[in-house]
């Protein structure tokens, strides 16, 4: 299935550097989920009555006498800390709009009319994503403003590991290499979920770092005031486009105001409620859509240094082969960004943030490891290049060093002092180094900041799922789980365990070298509750001063899809979802 690289000397150094697993590209196991998707089929061009280029409306002449409204899609500042709106997208204000009409919004739903000569009235409606650019911001920005800055695209597929990248979108893969791309091999997770990439890659801290912020936790408040890197770009005059449903949203408490000057979060949560074919609106996926919208807003601000983060999550979050349908289309995006010049003082960023973390398939063994093993990219433009050629030298030098979330923050931290003549200053975690210092071909998960039971260098060996030490811990798991949802006992079921599925237990040699006396253990678990599987990790820790070892629960998630059986629950105490089977 994979193996291990050995070190290239036996000196202290190597010996005890972090080593990942060589993965293979088609794993027997995996054999049985390779399957092609069914192509996108979006409607015909000529059904398509209105489109938006450059700020303006037009309607296509398919029919006479065709007339048309358009309502605004919004979401309320502060609703998105409320347990029942923070999903909740508002109408505004219906609007007449003609043909060469500016757009009212961002994000609107547009309806037309056309009466035949016959009587016959024919209706149309579109849900659209564009950019209208903000009165707010000057046209042009003084030189002394522009001097020195970068423009900074970061594009998120979620849920697709590194091997996923290159299995499902491996033309993307070639084209990015071949516009000059560094792929980083050995990027490791710090935890398993969205959150633990994104959060630390945007601020710098884990979880535990800063404030309470989950929903339905005492305590808990927003997270406006988090030390969100975007903040020092903003302050240097960027221009920001934020494209994300629910990563901070539906666990956390949200923004109270949104964060960023293009907030495409009201699109994304409307979409689902248009009757569309599959992927699609209109004549267009909404993967080309939030292309074209991120195009439109270089467009719409040449004058200006741009930030911009999407997320784009329906063809692979919770999926594993669909995203395989965007490989062409994002392969000739990045080759149109080149040919239009826009990539001429623009660093683009294609990460993910995990691979597949839930199904049947993320219970597979190699899947453990790439479910922490992202794919980040980076493509510096050639004018960075040229006015800082010992800094690219260190960014693809680090190509195979073992690189965390945090460091990227430290990165972007990094870039944020550089093109602010150091009037600014990110603090960066401790343990963090930037992609564009040498990072040690040494560095250990420890040294990381990487707990064991994430650390990808760990090895693994099946072991009984019967002796008295595993049973005792699988107990402590049921417990643990029950203890979660003690006080929602009246709409939640008692969970109680059928089967331990399989279990992993760290080596103890690795384990000595790297993280003292300690045992990483990974259960697979199945419930007599509607067959509820889950993922749990256990830390073994031995003392020198008390004769009994240390057992804890280090983290428990769920393989198996959840939604509608914890749905009693799920809005107002999110972080507990996966623990409860609604009675």
């Amino acid at each position: 299935m994979f193996t291990y690289l050995n070190s290239k000397n036996n000196n202290l150094k190597e010996s005890v550097a972090c080593v990942m697993p060589k993965l293979s590209l088609w794993p027997p196991q995996l054999e049985k989920y390779n399957y092609k998707p069914k192509p996108i089929v979006c409607d015909p061009l000529n059904n398509d009555w209105v489109f938006t280029r450059k700020g303006k409306l037009y309607i296509r002449k398919v029919y006479d006498n065709i007339t048309c409204q358009a309502v605004i899609k919004y979401t309320k500042d502060a609703e998105e800390t409320n347990e029942r709106k923070y999903a909740k997208v508002y109408n505004g204000r219906t609007i007449n709009v003609y043909n060469n009409s500016p757009v009212p919004s961002d994000v609107f739903k547009v309806s037309c009319k056309a009466k035949l000569s016959n009587g016959t009235e024919l209706n149309y409606s579109k849900l659209i994503l564009t950019i209208k650019r903000r009165l707010d911001i000057p046209q042009k920005l003084n030189k002394t403003d522009l001097e020195n800055k970068l423009n900074i695209l970061i594009f998120q597929i979620d849920s697709v590991s590194k091997m996923s990248w290159y299995r499902r979108l491996n033309q993307t893969v070639q084209t990015f290499k071949h516009l000059g791309g560094i792929w980083f091999e050995k990027a490791n997770d710090i935890g398993k979920g969205t959150i633990k990439t994104l959060l630390p890659m945007f601020t710098g801290k884990r979880e535990w770092d800063l404030h309470k912020a989950e929903r339905g936790v005492k305590g808990a408040s927003h997270l406006d005031d988090f030390p969100w890197i975007w903040k020092d770009f903003k302050k240097m005059k960027y221009v920001f486009l934020y494209g994300d449903k629910n990563t901070f949203h539906y666990r956390f408490l949200g923004f109270k105001k949104p964060p960023s000057h293009h907030y495409a979060r009201p699109w994304f949560l409307t979409f689902p409620n248009e009757i569309t074919k599959k992927y699609c609106i209109g004549n267009e996926t909404r993967h080309q859509i939030l292309l074209n919208y991120i195009e439109e807003f270089w467009e719409a601000y040449r004058g200006h240094p741009k930030l911009s983060f999407v997320n784009l999550e329906e063809f692979s979050h919770g999926k594993y082969v669909d995203v395989e349908l965007i490989d062409k289309a994002h392969s000739d995006w990045l080759l149109s960004l080149k040919s239009s010049g826009k990539l001429e003082d623009t660093l683009v960023l294609l990460m993910s943030d995990h691979g597949l973390l839930y199904m049947k398939i993320a219970e597979e063994n190699q899947m453990e490891y790439e479910g922490l093993n992202p794919y980040w990219g980076m493509l510096i433009p050639d004018s960075f290049r040229t006015k800082y050629p010992q800094l690219v030298s260190n960014l693809e030098s680090n190509r195979d060093k073992l690189i965390t979330p945090l460091d990227m923050h430290a990165t972007l931290g990094q870039l944020v002092e550089i093109l602010s003549g150091n009037s600014i200053r990110p603090i960066r975690h401790t343990k963090a180094l930037s992609l564009f210092e040498k990072i040690p071909s040494e560095r250990t998960c420890s040294g990381a900041n990487i707990p064991p039971e994430y650390c990808l260098c760990v090895r693994y060996e099946s072991i009984s799922t019967q002796s008295r030490l595993i049973l005792k811990m699988a107990s402590l798991i049921e417990d643990r789980m029950n203890e979660k949802i003690s006080d929602l006992r009246q709409v939640c079921h008692k969970l109680e365990i059928m089967k331990v599925v399989s279990v992993q237990k760290s080596t103890k040699s690795f384990m000595l070298e790297h993280f003292q006396s300690k045992a990483v253990y990974k259960f697979v678990i199945k419930m007599k509750n509607f067959n509820m599987v889950f993922n749990a990790i256990v830390l073994f820790k031995m003392s020198f001063y008390h004769l009994n070892p240390t057992i804890s629960i280090e983290h428990m998630s769920r393989l198996d899809r959840y939604a509608e059986t914890s749905k009693c629950i799920s809005n107002k105490y999110p972080y507990l979802a996966i623990f409860c089977y609604c009675k």
